[in-house]
C-alpha cells in the first residue's frame, strides 16, 4: 500500500566528534536543515542519542516512508541503512562508499537504493560549512520527492529481494510484509548484517548524543 510519508531521516547532527572531525556534520546538518523545510508528510526528522533515545520513533518512521537518508557519520557504514533495508526504506546514500560495505550481503545494491552523490570524489567533504550545502540538500529532497511510482516500485521490488540477506534474525520477515505500509520490528539493534563489513573502523550508531537536540 501506499506510504503516508515520503521522507524520512534519523541522525543526530551534533556530538559525533569523528563525523565533525571528517566533516560530515555539515551533510547531516544541512539535510536535517532541508528536511524540516518541507511539509510534514514529504519528510520527517528524527533525533537520536548515544542512548538510544528516539531510536523506535526511527524506526516506525523508516516503516511509514518510502525513502529513509542515510548520509555518513563517524564512518560510512550506518545502522540506519539496515534498518531501513529491513522495514522497506530505500536507503538514500550521499557517498559512493556506502554502496558496497557489504558486497556479500547486498550485491545488488542498485536495484535497492539510491545514491546521490555528495563526495565531489574525495573520501571527506572537502567543504565544512553546512550553509554551503544548503541548495545541494534542497535539491536532493525535491529529487526525492519526483521520483515516479514506476522507479519507486523497481526499487521497493529490490529491498524485498535484498532485506533477507542483510537482516540477522530469525525467522526473517516474510517478502510480501516487507512491502507494507505499517511493517514494525521491535528493535533497531537486530537488523545487522551476518558478519560484519569490511572496513577498520566499527559500524557507528544511528545516534550522537543523550542531551537534549539543539533546534
Amino acid at each position: 500500500g501506499k506510504r503516508a510519508l515520503r521522507i524520512a531521516y534519523a541522525a543526530a547532527s551534533w556530538g559525533h566528534v569523528d563525523a565533525d572531525a571528517h566533516g560530515f556534520v555539515a551533510w547531516r546538518k544541512a539535510l536535517r536543515n532541508a528536511c524540516r523545510a518541507l511539509e510534514a508528510h514529504q519528510c520527517q526528522w528524527v533525533w537520536i542519542s548515544m542512548s538510544g533515545n528516539g531510536a523506535e520513533k526511527a524506526i516506525q518512521r523508516y516503516a511509514d516512508a518510502d525513502f529513509c537518508l542515510q548520509p555518513p557519520g563517524d564512518t560510512l557504514p550506518r545502522p540506519g541503512i539496515v534498518d531501513a533495508l529491513s522495514v522497506g526504506c530505500v536507503p538514500v546514500l550521499f557517498h559512493p562508499g556506502q554502496q558496497t560495505l557489504w558486497p556479500d550481503h547486498w550485491p545488488s545494491y542498485n536495484e535497492s537504493s539510491v545514491l546521490l552523490d555528495w563526495s565531489d570524489g574525495a573520501p571527506r567533504p572537502r567543504v565544512r560549512d553546512h550553509k554551503q550545502y544548503a541548495e545541494r540538500a534542497r535539491q536532493a529532497l525535491q529529487t526525492l520527492l519526483a521520483i515516479q511510482e514506476p522507479e519507486l516500485q523497481r526499487l521497493q521490488r529490490g529491498l524485498v529481494a535484498a532485506a533477507p540477506n542483510l537482516i540477522y534474525r530469525e525467522p526473517l520477515m516474510e517478502p510480501a510484509a516487507l512491502s507494507g505500509s505499517s511493517v514494525a520490528i521491535a528493535s533497531s539493534s537486530s537488523a545487522l548484517p551476518s558478519t560484519p563489513p569490511s572496513t577498520s573502523a566499527s559500524v557507528p550508531s544511528l545516534s550522537a548524543s543523550s542531551a537534549t537536540p539543539p533546534t
